[in-house]
């Protein structure tokens, strides 16, 4: 089988706020992103900087905890808010199960930074062997593949 994504979820991370964004990756077809920029009391059609890339470093960041971009890890949480950053990624991983991760930086209500990840609804935590290794056979892909092939 192949990795089917499903929804990816932001909260806090780079432009996006406070408020919870889902973003719809079941669609048939590829998927076109544009991008509006309602802030912009001019003429409201410019479409740079209102967060169409951070959608794939989102992406990337969910599954491998970090992103091709110059950014840090760091970098990634929203700049107003500065905390509480959170992304979720659900998918059917290469088995057919279906898969969450949590990735989440200076949220107290999820324990501070760190991960977590389901497999059918269980979460997954393993003593002595990284999660990031169960997460990528998950996905079927280490991260490099992964940058050449989904996100470019």
């Amino acid at each position: 089988m192949i990795t089917r994504f499903k929804t990816l979820t932001l909260r806090n991370f780079m432009q996006y706020g406070n408020n919870v964004t889902v973003i719809d990756l079941q669609r048939p077809g590829t998927i076109l992103i544009q991008g509006e920029d309602l802030d912009n009391t001019t003429n409201g059609k410019t479409g740079n900087g209102v967060g169409k890339s951070t959608i794939l470093r989102a992406l990337e960041y969910a599954g491998y905890d970090r992103v091709s971009s110059a950014h840090t890890v760091s970098q990634l949480i929203n700049d107003v808010n500065g905390k509480d950053m959170e992304v979720a990624l659900d998918f059917d991983g290469v088995d057919g199960s279906e898969c969450r991760i949590v990735r989440f930086r200076k949220n107290k209500g999820l324990g501070g930074d760190g991960v977590k990840f389901y497999v059918d609804g269980v979460e997954k935590t393993r003593v002595g062997k990284p999660l990031q290794s169960d997460i990528e056979a998950a996905i079927g892909m280490p991260f490099e593949i992964f940058v050449r092939i989904v996100l470019f």
